[in-house]
Order: structure tokens, then sequence, then C-alpha cells
């Protein structure tokens, strides 16, 4: 049980970290929560297909 309920305040920590970490973190933190985000949504967009756009 302690270890499901340690397993989810990682969970959300690195939530908070990810999401609002540039908010209110000082400046090492803050660049590297940034590029965090930026590299999960890279790999994110990377997972979608890419779709051809057919100009008439």
């Amino acid at each position: 049980m302690r270890l499901m309920a340690f397993i989810k305040l990682c969970i959300f920590m690195m939530t908070i970290y990810i999401t609002l970490g540039d908010l209110f973190l000082p400046e090492p933190y803050r660049h590297n929560s940034k590029q965090v985000r930026d590299n999960i949504n890279e790999l994110l967009v990377s997972l979608l297909p890419e779709r051809k756009i057919i100009n008439f």
C-alpha cells in the first residue's frame, strides 16, 4: 500500500514539475522543466502519422 502511495506521489510531483515548473522554480530548474516539456511534446507529435495535404 505504501508503494502505491509513493508511486502516485512521484507521478503527481512529475506532473507539477513538467506543467508548472517554469512558473515558480528558480532559473536552472525552470529551463530544465521547459526542456522536458518540449521533449515530451516532440515525442508525442512524432508518434502521430504524417498526413499529406493535397492541394487542388
